[in-house]
């Protein structure tokens, strides 16, 4: 291990004005993506402390903090062995406070958490107030010795990060932290209609560059195996020392099983959990961009190859943290709050809708209140008091009966001495009518002409030869998850079975190929439409989720594309535009589109 230096309920809160950063982090098995959670400036640093590699529980981390933390945030990954799996884990912060938290696998609803994949869990929590300056103990602790407890429960890492005030050191430090749990994973590892997500990013803004003296970016990684390769990038540049030159490029594994070593040395042992820190000071931008890449096809197959020899990428890899410091001369951090953005709810004409404002802090925080003001149209029609949290972000709602017709909503915060005002208001252009209506059209599958699997049918009972598979499947899959002991009988067995099903004519192969799905989302109601989700299922299993982060204007369509791999032939598609029923959608009865289609081989 390692140690490191419905509208009515929502209108029932708005009588507080405020609610604080909401975090959704419900279960996903593609990944729940990395997002700024805390920012600000800080006369002082950002500290972080760490127990990292793959251990049983109780899981401790011990360390000594130089003043009580301005705002402190604690994480630990969890490992539950599949999505199927239950329990639970409780932190234990200076033996004073204890936070359970149930752990339901696929059917987790817990917003305090982050699961993806085949289970695994990334929990943040905000001990802030219990911690001490001096000497401070996080305990992990999880059901895996409960009686009939399933779940593996073994922890991954125990991670702090606190921000601490240092007057005397002459310097302020300016900081991002962005917390998620990205499944970045080969076509391989998603059921039985494979997936794949080669890549994701995370974006932080406004830094201030003048007399930057230092910058880093730390990150953590579950998962990943040595000797697979992944990559990281900043800005665009690679990050980290080269293990090898292939085809011309240079191949790093940030995801080793190793901590502290991408940059050189030789770093701490730390299974399936790699914490590195990157010094990336002549690389930062004003809006920096941190991007983590499972693979690379080097060879020009149409695959990024996980084994032999020279593997080409990882089969999956869970980055779960992101922390961007920047440092400068100063020990007076100047005021910068921004209204970063505004959006409406249940905005439909003659109805009660919400305006919400999210507000950040990308400097000293004020010590009181500010006032936010909503308009529509240039015309005051709300200013409420705010106040920023310790975490430097909050949203504000209010309440607005909407009115028919185009409008621009905007919100804008003011705070005493703000050194930047050019980014204290957002606006928004909203079209209020009727509700929306979603519809649903899918296009003819397009074969991307790349070969991905190739899949032999047995001539043995198809449960038969899945379930031998399945164990042998588990030995893979211990190769880098957790490994399970699996008796010699059972080892003996799933041979027997598996390799005369193995052994038949060539032209009783299946090949799975990568397809493209083109799919239209219109909506054809008369008010814009908010965030929703499109979910894609193939022959009855869903394959995605794909988030419209931006919603949808009204009378306006999108274009979107959906990976597929699936063997050549005929195969029943079905779509849902907002499967759970968040938008009052005028007519639910096109939000589906479902039928047989022709996958050309």
């Amino acid at each position: 291990m390692v140690r490191l230096t419905s509208v009515s309920l929502l209108l029932s809160l708005l009588a507080l004005g405020i609610v604080m950063y909401p975090v959704s982090a419900l279960y996903d098995f593609e990944g729940i993506p990395l997002t700024v959670t805390a920012q600000g400036t800080v006369t002082g640093d950002v500290l972080m402390f760490g127990e990292y590699g793959l251990d049983k529980p109780p899981y401790e981390l011990k360390f000594t903090l130089p003043s009580v933390p301005r705002y402190a945030r604690v994480y630990t990954g969890i490992w539950g062995g599949t999505e199927k799996y239950t329990g639970w884990a409780d932190i234990t912060i200076n033996n004073k406070k204890k936070a359970r938290y149930l752990l339901n696998g696929d059917r987790d609803q817990n917003r305090d958490l982050y699961e993806s994949g085949h289970g695994i869990y990334w929990i943040a929590y905000d001990p802030t107030d219990l911690l001490t300056r001096g000497d401070n103990l996080i305990t992990v602790n999880t059901s895996k010795t409960d009686p009939g407890n399933k779940l593996d429960g073994r922890v991954y890492a125990i991670l702090v990060a606190a921000v601490v005030d240092d007057p005397e050191s002459g310097e302020q430090t300016q900081y991002w932290i962005a917390e998620g749990n990205e499944n970045l994973h080969g076509e391989g590892w998603a059921g039985t209609n494979p997936t794949k997500h080669e890549d994701t990013n995370v974006t932080f803004t406004s830094a201030g560059l003048t007399g930057v003296t230092r910058a880093n970016l730390s990150v953590l990684l579950l998962a990943g195996g040595k000797g697979q390769p992944d990559y990281v990038q900043f800005n665009g540049q690679y990050l980290g020392v080269p293990i090898r030159n292939m085809s011309g490029r240079n191949v790093t594994d940030i995801g080793d099983e190793i901590s502290f070593d991408a940059g050189g040395g030789t770093g701490i042992p730390s299974r399936y959990a790699d914490m590195e820190v990157f010094e990336v000071t002549s690389l930062v931008k004003e809006t920096s961009t941190a991007r983590f890449i499972r693979g690379f096809d080097l060879d020009g197959d149409g695959s990024i190859v996980t084994t032999g020899d020279a593997p080409e990428g990882e089969d999956y890899i869970h980055p779960v943290m992101a922390i961007l410091t920047v440092t400068r001369p100063g020990s007076s951090p100047v005021t910068d709050l921004a209204t970063e953005s505004i959006r409406a709810e249940n905005a439909f004409a003659g109805e009660n809708a919400v305006l919400v404002a999210e507000i950040r802090s990308y400097g000293n925080q004020p010590a009181g209140p500010v006032p936010v003001t909503f308009a529509i149209d240039g015309k005051t029609m709300n200013t409420t008091q705010a106040t920023i949290p310790a975490s430097g972000i909050t949203v504000v709602q209010v309440p607005w009966v909407a009115e028919a017709g185009s409008h621009t909503v905007s919100a804008s915060v003011a705070a005493p001495a703000d050194s930047k005002t050019d980014n204290n208001a957002a606006s928004l252009p909203l079209t209020v009518g009727t509700p929306p209506d979603l519809s649903v059209s899918i296009g003819s599958p397009v074969h991307k002409g790349e070969a991905a699997v190739t899949v032999t049918k047995s001539p043995l009972s198809v449960l038969t030869v899945c379930g031998a598979v399945g164990v042998l499947l588990l030995m893979r899959f211990s190769r880098k998850r957790p490994p399970s002991t699996i008796p010699a009988a059972m080892l003996l067995l799933a041979v027997l079975l598996v390799v005369p099903g193995i052994i038949v004519s060539a032209g009783a192969d299946t090949v799975t190929l990568e397809y493209t799905l083109p799919l239209t989302i219109t909506n054809n109601g008369g008010s814009h439409a908010p965030a929703f989700t499109v979910s894609v299922y193939l022959d009855g299993e869903k394959i995605a989720d794909k988030q419209i982060e931006a919603g949808l204007a009204a009378h306006a369509t999108a274009d979107i594309a959906i990976p597929v791999f699936i063997a050549p032939g005929t195969h029943e598609l079905k779509v849902v535009a907002d499967e759970a029923g968040i938008i009052k959608d005028s007519n639910r009865n096109n939000n589906i589109a479902q039928g047989r289609y022709d996958f050309p081989g």
